[in-house]
């Protein structure tokens, strides 16, 4: 059953101090980002700090969601290797463009599930779409894993892309 996400609050995974300050808030869906709002020379500190406070936080009403990097980058897979051990309820995929990138992450986060002793199927996909190429597959991008419930639009850099 899709979770209800009314409030979704995003929080830089490289930021100790920020990430303590969630334990009191009060939203759906806290977003610990991995991307936009991390330099490239703390990447490593972001995985290591949001995955300890993913573990520590444990399972509640309150989703547990990380956005890693896009599927096309360098850093997706360290991403998802580092964070799929603490269990997060969902992981949010930036830059989604073709149901392939769908079934790639999800073929790699069954793998990673397996590997954690993690039920099947249990950590959810959020896809962002970012772009009109995004916008044209969204149908197929929804349907290409069971692990979806919900999509997201990237409202500024879909804009971007228009021009």
């Amino acid at each position: 059953m899709a979770r209800v996400r009314r409030s979704l609050l995003f929080v830089p995974g490289a930021e100790q101090r920020k990430l303590d300050k969630t334990r009191g808030l009060k939203a759906d869906t806290f977003i610990y980002d991995l991307e936009d709002s991390v330099a490239p020379q703390a990447v490593e500190q972001a995985r290591r700090l949001t995955s300890a406070f993913v573990k520590a936080f444990g399972a509640g009403e309150q989703e547990r969601c990380v956005r890693v990097h896009a599927t096309t980058t360098p850093h997706f897979y360290g991403d998802l290797c580092q964070v799929v051990p603490a269990r997060p309820d969902s992981i949010m995929l930036p830059k989604v463009d073709t149901p392939e990138e769908i079934t790639f992450a999800d073929g790699l986060l069954a793998a990673l599930e397996r590997e954690a002793g993690i039920a099947p199927g249990a950590i959810r996909l959020l896809p962002i779409i970012e772009s009109a190429l995004g916008l044209h597959h969204a149908y197929a991008i929804a349907k290409a894993s069971a692990r979806i419930d919900a999509l997201v639009l990237g409202h500024a850099d879909f804009s971007r892309t228009l021009g």
